[in-house]
């Protein structure tokens, strides 16, 4: 599967309301909102508004709950194909896994990973995330903030992740439902 990097080109604004059915399952129904209905507006005004949730945005299970909670959110809209970070082969950079301290760009995981776009996020054909820039699950150095535990080459899209630059792995990628490789910008078994 070759991979896209994407961008983010702009913002949208989001209602919400989420319940649990009796089963413990987290159900939520989302309506796009104004920039305005977002600063402004109350979660009362926004509830009255909408009206009660029908079904769940995921499942399409029917509304049936006692208790509806209510949440406001702003999200990115990416040049993609539905405008998410989503789907399988995207790739993006998420600046928010760096934060500055001092007028420095530190990272939560190393301390030589500086790079002002953030992390390299790649989206797997399970539909999970993969860090290129993370410390590996199986780091046998896990105090160290020095080592990467994978080796990146190329820019993206066309990249190749692989190591092992710690003493575990040969590169691979693995969840727990999909095993592979990134290289040159393309995911393969």
């Amino acid at each position: 599967m070759e991979c896209i990097l994407i961008e983010v080109i702009g913002k949208k604004w989001i209602f919400g309301q989420s319940w649990y059915s009796e089963d413990k399952e987290y159900h939520v129904m989302e309506y796009p909102i104004t920039k305005e209905q977002f600063e402004t507006s109350s979660f009362e005004e926004l509830k009255k508004n909408f009206g009660t949730p029908v079904k769940c945005d995921r499942c399409n299970a029917e509304y049936k709950a006692e208790e509806i909670r209510t949440h406001k959110s702003q999200r990115d809209v990416y040049n993609s194909v539905d405008g998410t970070n989503k789907n399988p082969g995207n790739m993006f950079y998420a600046p928010w896994m760096h934060h500055e301290e001092n007028g420095q760009i530190k990272c939560m995981y190393w301390d030589n990973c500086n790079d002002p776009r953030g992390h390299l996020l790649v989206v797997l054909p399970n539909g999970h995330y993969f860090d290129t820039d993370s410390r590996a699950s199986n780091c046998n150095k896990p105090d160290d903030r020095l080592h990467r535990c994978w080796e990146k080459k190329g820019e993206a899209p066309k990249v190749t992740v692989g190591g092992p630059t710690s003493d575990n792995g040969v590169g691979s990628i693995g969840m727990t439902d999909w095993h592979g490789y990134l290289t040159n910008g393309v995911l393969h078994n």
